[in-house]
Formats: structure tokens, sequence, C-alpha cells
């Protein structure tokens, strides 16, 4: 590698500057602030080999990622995931790349902190949420981190810190949210107002009595529902396809393939639900409806009882009831499907009906 390294004192300092040549052209790299000059040149001959590695690197990459340019690498390395990756992960993906896209033109080895960190910018100008940012930037951090290890395009991920406003929370964004004693009655007797509402009222009740995620309830075939042990295998989960379609897929995590014991009164309302429904279907699904009509008919729901609420509140007031009701973290993970640790992490709040027994207990103890 062609090159040369000047010193010069500025700024009361010493500078140095490395020119080098790569592809017939000539760049610079420089760094100022040293108090003496030979402290300037140890930076200066740390900083040479690195440079070395970097362009004996670029020398050695392959010429299809030559030039190549992130929203180009993006777009292939996307496109090869697709084989191994969900749905849902591989359009999470495509979302990230669409929000950064200032830096989809520029060559991976141009590529730079500050670019990262305008589009950042911006994303908080349009007011996006900052954990929602925090979340485009991991995946924008793993598709560089892909262009190092194994593509061998960069020697380093170029995207180091990228400086965001503190998160401020609300009270109700703080905590996980649950339905309390009421709301949880007034959803039901509104599900049970009218005939057109009354397979989600039996959806619902078996979500709340069961703690199921929303591609497990609708993944439940009747040959994994045991009627006579009251129980039900959960073994699959209805989600989202390549093409937009759905269908069944693996579980989402090793732990969701489990064993639920169910309570009689849920298991006798499953059982009421199959004979007045007749549900019979060619995938043999209990509840045989598109994740979309679910959450939007929830949500149409939702609107109508004036209570915000969504399926995996369902899962987590089951899940808040086992644990108020002394059922231990190492238990309700199981039948969650969880580990310990997130049991417990999720799960450790109080709600208003775990407040008033304390208080009643309170008062019986002083």
């Amino acid at each position: 590698m062609d090159y040369n390294i000047t010193y010069r004192e500025k700024d009361k300092g010493w500078q140095y500057i490395i020119s080098y040549k790569v592809d017939g052209k000539w760049k610079q790299k420089s760094k100022q602030g040293f108090s003496l000059k030979k402290d300037a040149k140890t930076a200066a001959e740390k900083h040479l080999d690195v440079l070395k590695k970097e362009v004996e690197m670029t020398a050695n990459v392959e010429p299809q990622y030559k030039g190549i340019t992130f929203g180009k690498f993006a777009e292939d390395l996307i496109k090869h995931e697709k084989l191994h990756m969900t749905a849902n992960t591989i359009k999470s993906k495509k979302t990230a790349v669409k929000k950064f896209d200032d830096i989809k033109d520029i060559e991976l080895a141009e590529l730079k902190n500050m670019n990262i960190q305008k589009c950042a910018d911006e994303l908080i100008k349009d007011g996006l949420k900052i954990s929602t940012i925090k979340t485009y930037l991991t995946k924008i951090k793993y598709i560089l981190d892909q262009a190092v290890t194994p593509y061998g395009i960069i020697p380093s991920n170029p995207m180091k810190e990228i400086k965001l406003p503190v998160m401020q929370y609300n009270d109700d964004e703080k905590e996980v949210k649950i339905l309390e004693k009421d709301q949880t009655v007034k959803l039901f007797v509104f599900l049970q107002s009218k005939k057109v509402y009354t397979k989600y009222y039996y959806l619902c009740s078996f979500a709340l009595g069961t703690g199921l995620r929303r591609g497990e309830l609708l993944g439940l075939t009747w040959d994994n529902v045991d009627f006579k042990n009251n129980e039900i295998h959960v073994v699959r989960q209805w989600k989202l396809l390549d093409g937009n379609e759905e269908g069944f897929g693996t579980l989402k995590k090793k732990n969701s393939k489990r064993v639920v014991p169910v309570a009689k009164n849920t298991m006798n309302e499953l059982a009421e639900y199959k004979k007045v429904f007749n549900v019979i279907n060619m995938d043999n699904r209990v509840f045989p409806f598109s994740g979309k009509s679910v959450t939007r008919n929830v949500a149409y729901i939702s609107k109508k009882v004036g209570i915000n609420i969504n399926i995996h509140m369902l899962r987590h007031t089951y899940a808040t009831d086992l644990i108020a009701n002394g059922v231990d973290f190492k238990t309700a993970a199981a039948i969650l499907g969880h580990n310990v640790e997130m049991t417990m992490k999720v799960y450790s709040h109080v709600t208003n009906d775990m407040m008033r027994k304390a208080a009643e207990k309170i008062n019986q103890i002083f």
C-alpha cells in the first residue's frame, strides 16, 4: 500500500495525517490533539496498521461485493434469509431498512456512524417512539454485523454509538397491561349481548382460561385437546408465512411446546362451543380465524366496550391471576411457555386486587 504520514502543529497540539492509495485513489485519515509529536507518531503507526488490514481485506472482497451499497447488501441478505427465517422476522428487517432509506445508496465501505445517526435523528423528529427506533437500530446493526462476518466486506461495523433521548414513560407504559375483575365482567357481558360476538366470546374466554398466545390459540387443533384429562397440547402456532399468507408454523420458542392444564369449566365451555358451532374445517383448527381478523375484530370490540383490550392482554391477565393465587414462578413459566427469569421480570407487578388482598391481610395481622 502506498502511503505517507505528515505531522504538524495545530491548535496548541500535534496532528497526524495519513495519505494512502486505494484502487488508484488517494485518501486521507487524520487525528489531532496530541500534546507531543511522539504521541502523534505512536497513534499514527497504530492507525496505519488498521488501515493496512482494511485495504488488504478490501482487496480480498469477492467481486460482486466490491462497492456494494448498504441497500443492495441488505436486499441480498434478506433474500437469502427468507430461506430459514419466519415471515414476521423478514418483514421487520425490511421495515427497518426502509426507515433508514437515506443510507441505502451509501457504499458499505464509506458508511459512517454519523450517517446512521442522522437517520435516527429524522425518525425522532417524525415522532417515532424511542423504543421503536431502538428496535430498528438493532436490525440495522445486525445487517452490518453480517457484512463484517461472515461476508468479510468491511473490517468492522461502522455503527458505534447512536445517541437517542432518554425514554420517557407514562405510568401506563411501565406496567404489563391486564384486565381487572370489573373490566373482565364488562367485556364478557358485552360479548354475550349479541349473537354476532358469540364466537369471540368463546375465543376470549378460552384465551383468558389458558394464557395461550394468539398464534397458539389459532394454531390449536382438536386432536391436541384432551377433554378426558382437561389439558391441551401446544405443539404449533398459526402465523404469517412467506407471501403474506397465514398457516401452521413452528412455535415461537423452545419452551413454547408444552402441556397446559385447563379448568373443567373452561373445557366445558370449549365442548359447548364445538357443539353449538359444529366446528369442522379442513385443517381441524379449534378457532379457524386468521390472525389479522382477530386483531381487527378484537380492536373493534375494544372500542365498543370502552376498554383497551387485545389477546395478549388476556394472556397477561391469566398469568397474573396464576401468580396472585400462589402458583410459583417456575410452574407459571412452564404453563406459559416462558423461562423463569422472563416470567419473574414480566409479572413482578401488583394489581389493584392484589393490593386490596394485602390490605385485608394487614388488617387481620395488625
